[in-house]
């Protein structure tokens, strides 16, 4: 199969297959397409801005589903962005892994604190039992 196109005149394309030596060429479906059998793949005029900004009619290569195929540059372009968004899905999760971390800090000191609290009251209470004790009174009985 080959395929030709004059861009400066979007109507004139058109395809051809080779069958039994010979060039046929190819109709165009109900839709306009040029229909490839060997790549499973339709050729459609797309209108759009492609090559160095143009607006224009081009041939692109879609599903038969209609689906338009992506240029390079419309995959580069996706990646790119794609690229962009997994580069701030991992900035927050490390802004998140940060947070985690300090809040994991701040509830240690927390916990450190209440510790040195219980043992202060402990030591606090040992010391007030010894009072009572020296003034004769037990403290388990008060």
């Amino acid at each position: 199969e080959y395929f030709w196109y004059d861009p400066f005149n979007p109507e004139d394309f058109a395809g051809f297959r080779l069958h039994n030596g010979v060039y046929q060429p190819l109709t165009e479906d109900e839709q306009g397409r040029l229909i490839s059998e060997r790549l499973g793949l339709a050729l459609v005029r797309w209108q759009g801005v492609y090559k160095n900004n143009v607006d224009t009619t081009w041939l692109r290569w879609a599903t038969n589903d209609g689906i338009v195929l992506p240029t390079a540059e419309e995959i580069a372009v996706q990646a790119q962005e794609e690229a962009a968004q997994a580069q701030e899905e991992a900035a927050q999760a490390q802004q998140q892994a940060t947070q985690a971390q300090e809040e994991a800090a701040q509830a240690q000191q927390q916990a450190t604190q209440a510790q040195q609290q219980a043992a202060q009251a402990q030591q606090r209470a040992e010391q007030l039992a010894a009072r009572l004790r020296a003034m004769g009174v037990d403290p388990d009985q008060v």
